[in-house]
């Protein structure tokens, strides 16, 4: 059975100048997560980077996988699903 993505959290942030951005928690793989930066106003949608340059992480600040390979389409869809439901 595949891994079905999931939304884990979402947190808003507003920010002088450019508005409401959202940034959302998606568990990509079971206990893998990527952040998901949704600015609405714009539609920019993009998958957000540490500072080792590796997007995907666990559980803890430790647990990185720089290679792991996901459809980062589909985790861009997902938040773009779940804003416009949330319109």
């Amino acid at each position: 059975m595949d891994f079905k993505m999931r939304i884990c959290n979402m947190t808003d942030i507003m920010e002088p100048g450019v508005g409401l951005k959202m940034v959302y928690t998606v568990e990509v793989a079971k206990g893998w997560l990527v952040d998901v930066m949704h600015v609405p106003k714009t539609g920019l949608t993009y998958i957000m980077q540490g500072e080792d340059g590796s997007a995907v992480y666990g559980r803890t600040e430790d647990d990185v996988a720089p290679d792991m390979t996901y459809c980062e389409e589909k985790a861009i869809a997902l938040v773009r699903a779940a804003d416009q439901k949330e319109v």
